[in-house]
Formats: structure tokens, sequence, C-alpha cells
């Protein structure tokens, strides 16, 4: 039996999030441990099978999360309900820069809590499908474990 650890942003958009759920699903009905990482749980968007853990990045740690209890989060319906004004572009613009900026005095601690987290669960394989956000992450935990792999879809 190996003990699988799947990396997602999110459960939600397109068909890869629901790949992911049939892949683990699969796995688990074969004997498998499996466990999803995510970034964020506010929009999961499909079922998630029981035996399945789901992990999610929560300021300098990795907490486990229930899928019952997952609140929904309407703050993006604000941000594109507003007006294209020059304005608010600018405000987003700086929000973003901002964000980056704070995200780049939290990597270590992010790392930290990532290297605690795979030596306490030990798992045999850790499969990212993240490629197309945090690129600078994937390659600094690819570094923390021999068994990292990349999902290039």
């Amino acid at each position: 039996m190996k003990n699988i650890l799947f990396i997602n942003n999110a459960l939600s958009g397109t068909g890869g999030a629901r790949v992911i759920l049939n892949l683990a699903k699969s796995l688990r009905n074969r004997g498998h441990k499996v466990a999803l990482l995510l970034d964020r749980v506010d929009n999961i968007h499909y079922k998630i099978d029981d035996g399945i853990e789901i992990y999610v990045r929560d300021k300098f740690k990795i907490k486990k999360v229930n899928p019952s209890t997952i609140n929904k989060n309407d703050s993006q319906a604000f941000f594109t309900n507003q007006s294209n004004s020059v304005f608010f572009n600018f405000i987003k613009l700086y929000a973003k820069k901002l964000k980056s900026f704070f995200y780049f005095l939290k990597a270590p601690c992010e790392m930290y809590a990532f290297k605690k987290f795979i030596n306490t669960k030990k798992f045999d394989a850790i499969v990212n499908n993240n490629v197309y956000v945090n690129v600078d992450r994937i390659y600094f935990e690819s570094k923390l474990s021999n068994n990292y792999y990349v999902n290039f879809h």
C-alpha cells in the first residue's frame, strides 16, 4: 500500500481537478492511502470521496481540512463586478505587487512547513499538478523529496 500526495491549486475550474479526484478515488479503491494538498479550499466544485484526506496551506503551516465544513467565499465576485476604471486597475496592480513581495518574504516559512509535513506523513510519491502557478515553489519543494513528480498535462 502506497501513500500518495497530489498537489493542486484548487478543486475547481476545468477538468484537471476532476481527473485528480477520479485518480485519487481509483487509487484509494485499490488500497492506497491518498491525500490532496491545496492552496485554497474556498472554491471546491467537486464531491470528494470519503477516505481522501484534504490538506490546505494556511499561512506558515499545512493543516487538515474536513471537506464538509468548507464555506464558499464570494470575495472574487466583488473584484469581477467592479468597473474597469483606471483607478481600480491601478489598485489591483498595486495589490498584486504587494502580494508578490509578501510571498517572497514568507517563502522560507512555507518551505519549512512543507518539509515538516512530508517528513511527518512519509509519502511514497508526491505528484504536483500545479504547473502554471508557483513554479519557484515547485522547484524548491522538489528538492526536499526524492519522490516528487510534476504532471505536465
